[in-house]
């Protein structure tokens, strides 16, 4: 494949034992002004390139690419990108479209406050709207008011002891609301209603 490049870095760097090794490096210091604000220091910082149109076509197109990971025989693990510390900042989506997100270690926080998490559905309506079925293997809880655990339902409770717990009040009423049965759990009393 031809590959036309404004810089094109394809050296070959003999490492010492003991040392990392790196084909590019870049460091230095950034020393801010007296006075002022900065809206943002770099240590590298890359603008999105300018694609003039003529008469070919794009497959795609992209600011930074990279084609793959290293195929090294390792003790860890050959990564196509590694961030080794710090926080990983998005401000537009993050599009995975093969090998699925892995995160071993760590939460993983979705702090969606206009909009809402899909799985399966590329349009959710709800905070989390899955198409298809969802497996828990722990605890299942709704605010602490509703609990699926070991095939126990518990409502009331996040700890239910059989099949089905409710702590409170329970009302069985049609949707009319001329026949109930309401049990009582204060008095222990079961008042029935209607016919």
């Amino acid at each position: 494949v031809d590959t036309a490049s404004g810089l094109f870095v394809t050296p070959s760097v003999t490492v010492a034992a003991g040392r990392t090794g790196t084909i590019l490096q870049v460091g230095g210091t950034l020393v801010e002004a007296t006075s002022d604000t900065h809206s943002n220091l770099a240590g590298i910082f890359v603008s999105p390139p300018t694609i003039t149109g003529n008469n070919g076509a794009v497959g795609d197109a992209s600011s930074v690419k990279i084609t793959g990971a290293p195929s090294a025989t390792v003790t860890g693990g050959n990564y196509a990108l590694w961030v080794d510390d710090g926080v990983s900042r998005f401000d537009a989506g993050v599009n995975v479209t093969a090998g699925g997100l892995n995160v071993t270690t760590g939460n993983v926080l979705l702090g969606v406050t206009s909009g809402n998490v899909g799985i399966g559905k590329t349009s959710p309506n709800y905070k989390l709207d899955v198409a298809g079925t969802i497996n828990a293997s722990g605890l299942l809880l709704t605010n602490g008011t509703f609990s699926i655990a070991s095939g126990r339902i518990g409502v009331g409770t996040s700890e239910p002891t059989e099949a089905l717990v409710i702590v409170g009040n329970v009302s069985i009423n049609n949707t009319v609301g001329t026949n109930a049965v309401f049990f009582d759990s204060t008095n222990y009393k079961t008042k029935i209603k209607g016919n």
